[in-house]
């Protein structure tokens, strides 16, 4: 989807009305400009058309998958989530304990022994689940990137006491922390109006630091389609003041500067609307219908519930029922409901939240779907002649003998999963005493082997091998197929005497499943 185009001025009419104070206003620069200002307008409203259904909600799959760091699809996929209460020193805590400090919900991604929760949030023990300011009403947010060398950063909006806002920094994959004020390093302090200053550089990231304040009295600068609106609406009124110049100056002019105010008069009224979709936070935008952020808001609140209560996923067969028991998760903090959210509905904005994960519908996907992980695949499709050998006797073929074939290497997302393993050869065995061989292996273990004998004489067939095995880790795994005769000339992906157009390939399917 394509930004919002700006508007810009092309003519200056108080310049104009300098030079010329009794002549009336061009009327084909009036044009110009309000014509450019609606262009401006349309593109905005055809950007928040790119995220928002005629209805209100958010766009179906506006979101991906993909958005989920590795260690919250693992952590989604890992169990159900225990509940500690209140964080404590000294405690033993387990990987999915969910524990709550200074407002905010962690769980645990190692098994370990409390001693200082900074110290711990900061060896990445604990990942953030939920941000207490992400359905605060907070009246200013920004997001940062940091390149690992900077450590002063500005801000569009000012305070007079680092009390006022809040800090955020992304910790790789424990996700976001929030940084210390009390003089305690790492610390960040206020060293200006509008510039905060980190103690130590937060590392390199985009949008990897979060700043947020409940206590500013000013909005925040809109995100780029409400700035865009803000820009027409500002040079629309510049406008309609120009006019009413004019109609002082020059009677004759006044059917030009009537049309013109009213044309700003719209182009303001709709920039206004246009940012209230966008941003507004504090009720309907119009009848039950709220904003883009309002409802990325209320989604953050659904998937923490999920987090918490697994259980309630009761068909994770089937994704639409799952999204359909979600309606019954639809629920706040405190138990009231979360009005005109449905579960088509579920999105995320990262600002706006807080949450680590940056797309709660993938993670609710994932919670419905209980199913295939990934796939990864390899494929050789060469018309080869091999010489190679692997022994045909009473030992197990090692990952040093024969060719090999085919190779590829799967990464699991989850410590708890099943990896599925299909080869496929086709392969011709020459001569009466000639034995075809393949060899499956993960890592440098063989798990099975297929063979090929040609009775009285060439004997061609397609070897199918298959395991399976749980990694019970997320580190990467190699499996590849290795092939040899035991005495003579292998033929693969061709006959004895063709090679049938290149056509014929040997194949390797490695698929995780959810166990």
């Amino acid at each position: 989807m394509a930004d919002p185009t700006a508007y810009t001025r092309a003519y200056g009419f108080e310049d104009f009305q300098t030079g010329a104070p009794t002549t009336p206003l061009p009327g084909l620069k009036v044009d110009v400009e309000l014509d450019a200002a609606s262009s401006s307008i349309a593109s905005l409203v055809n950007a928040v058309k790119d995220v928002r259904r005629s209805d209100g909600a958010l766009k179906n799959q506006i979101v991906t998958p993909d958005s989920l760091s590795a260690a919250s699809r693992a952590l989604i996929a890992g169990g159900a989530i225990v509940p500690r209460g209140a964080w404590a020193t000294a405690a033993s805590y387990a990987v999915r304990d969910l524990v709550s400090q200074e407002g905010a919900s962690y769980v645990a991604v190692t098994a370990h022994t409390s001693g200082t929760f900074a110290t711990d949030l900061a060896d990445g023990k604990w990942m953030l689940i939920a941000s207490p300011y992400s359905l605060s009403g907070a009246v200013y947010s920004e997001v940062l990137s940091g390149d690992g060398t900077t450590t002063s950063f500005s801000l569009s909006q000012s305070f007079t006491s680092i009390d006022q806002i809040t800090v955020w920094v992304q910790d790789g994959s424990a996700g976001y922390h929030r940084m210390r004020t009390d003089g305690t390093s790492p610390q960040v302090t206020l060293s200006g109006a509008a510039q905060i200053t980190f103690s130590s550089a937060p590392g390199s990231g985009t949008r990897n630091i979060f700043v947020e304040s409940a206590n500013q009295a000013a909005a925040a600068s809109a995100a780029a389609a409400a700035a865009s609106a803000s820009q027409s609406a500002a040079s629309a009124a510049s406008i309609e003041g120009d006019v009413v110049a004019s109609e002082a100056a020059a009677a004759a002019a006044s059917g030009y500067a009537d049309a013109a105010e009213v044309s700003a008069t719209a182009a303001s009224s709709s920039a206004g609307t246009a940012q209230e979709w966008a941003v507004k936070t504090d009720g309907p935008v119009s009848g039950s219908d709220y904003s883009a952020k309002y409802y990325a808001g209320q989604a953050s609140a659904v998937l923490a519930n999920a987090l918490q209560a697994p259980e309630n996923l009761a068909d994770v067969a089937d994704p639409a029922a799952a999204l359909a028991n979600i309606g019954g998760l639809a629920t706040g903090g405190d138990g009231s409901a979360l009005t005109g959210l449905t579960g088509d509905q579920i999105a995320y904005d990262n600002v706006a939240s807080g949450l680590v994960a940056t797309d709660a519908q993938a993670a609710l996907d994932e919670l419905a779907a209980r199913g295939l992980l990934q796939v990864v695949t390899a494929s050789y499709s060469t018309s080869a002649t091999l010489t190679a050998t692997i022994p045909d006797d009473n030992t197990t073929p090692l990952v040093s003998e024969g060719a090999e074939l085919l190779s590829a290497t799967i990464t699991p997302v989850s410590d708890s999963s099943v990896v599925l393993i299909r080869a496929t050869i086709p392969m011709v065995a020459v001569s009466t005493s000639n034995a075809a061989i393949a060899a499956l292996f993960v890592g440098s273990t063989c798990v099975n082997v297929a063979y090929l004998y040609p009775g009285a004489g060439n004997n061609a067939g397609s070897m199918v091998m298959g395991h399976y095995f749980a990694p019970g880790s997320m580190s990467p795994v190699t499996i590849s197929v290795r092939i040899g005769a035991t005495s003579a000339t292998i033929y693969v992906n061709r006959t004895a005497g063709a090679t049938l157009g290149g056509a014929s390939k040997s194949t390797l399917v490695i698929e995780e499943v959810a166990a």
